[in-house]
């Protein structure tokens, strides 16, 4: 039986996402520092549920040591479904870019390469890259974070419209593909795209879109 919810002690939030909220916790049965997603209740439907659920199972299928580790799926006592994952003590690479070194950059952003090459092996395409959703722990890692807008593309065919994924993503990175909605064109050639993007702000300290909003 899964104990879900009472084995964790929820602290404090560490962050906000599009449909979740993400709370560090300790997990008392291993006497372990944790980080929790749980949906926010205005996103609480069943659309979102799914959609939850499929980041959550896809998170736990990308074993690499560049992208973040997920530990349990489970429900609380009202039946809410949640997360549990690794807890980063560092910072988004976002907020430390622009100090670090050329080297340095480039070392981060190598391992994200890493990281997406793994992740594409599997069929999955992540849709979202950007320095804002990778994480740099205190003792060196590099984790590529929030997968809640990829998508599995099968190996012998293209998305059909049904699976069409919706529109997602950050203006200043985004592919011109996933930004007309094309998404019958989606494929690693997006992900490709948004490194080159992430690589152009490395060495111009600018995203390549600059006159747009963030999202």
């Amino acid at each position: 039986g899964r104990s879900g919810f009472s084995e964790y002690e929820i602290g404090n939030v560490l962050g906000e996402g599009g449909m979740g909220i993400i709370y560090e916790a300790h997990q008392t049965a291993v006497n372990r520092a944790v980080a929790i997603k749980m949906l926010k209740p205005e996103s609480d439907s069943e659309s979102q549920r799914m959609k939850f659920l499929s980041e959550a199972v896809l998170t736990g299928t990308l074993q690499h040591p560049n992208i973040i580790a997920l530990h349990d799926i489970a429900r609380d006592q009202n039946e809410n479904l949640f997360y549990s994952m690794k807890k980063i003590n560092g910072q988004p690479w976002s907020q430390t870019i622009d100090e670090l070194s050329l080297d340095e950059n480039l070392d981060i952003f190598l391992r994200i390469c890493n990281a997406v090459a793994f992740a594409h092996s599997r069929n999955v395409i992540h849709r979202d890259i950007k320095p804002g959703n990778v994480m740099l722990g205190e003792f060196g890692e590099v984790l590529l974070m929030d997968w809640g807008l990829a998508v599995v593309i099968p190996d012998d065919r293209q998305l059909q419209e049904t699976e069409y994924p919706g529109l997602g993503g950050t203006p200043s990175y985004m592919a011109p593909e996933l930004a007309r909605g094309d998404f019958g064109r989606l494929g690693p050639k997006s992900d490709v795209y948004l490194l080159g993007a992430v690589l152009f702000q490395i060495v111009t300290g600018v995203p390549p879109q600059i006159g747009r909003a963030h999202v």
